[in-house]
């Protein structure tokens, strides 16, 4: 598979799950900041990965172990204190990250 096709496919798989997986590493880290970072991560891991799905509900699934994993990782850091600070009562809602923007 080039180079480009992996790009049209992890942007594809962007504009479908990118909602999902922010809401899912928020609803784990309550920190708007974190839950982006963790979802390039897992985007990057994605792109990286270049797995091959049985379906879209396996291709999701997958996104979402890892977005798990990634926010375990996080919260597991031994420089992460705790309670976040400036964590806000109500999620913020999701806009699409910066450097998806075009």
């Amino acid at each position: 598979m080039s180079d480009a096709a992996v790009c049209a496919g992890a942007e594809e798989v962007l504009e479908r799950y990118a909602a999902t997986v922010f809401a899912a590493a928020y609803a784990m880290v309550k920190n708007k900041e974190d839950a982006e970072d963790i979802a390039q991560e897992v985007f990057i891991s994605y792109v990286k990965a270049k797995p091959a799905f049985e379906s879209a509900e396996h291709e999701k699934a997958w996104l979402l172990r890892v977005t798990v994993n990634c926010c375990r990782t996080h919260l597991s850091a031994p420089w992460r204190r705790s309670g976040a600070i400036g964590s806000a009562s109500t999620p913020p809602r999701w806009t699409r990250p910066c450097w998806t923007r075009t």
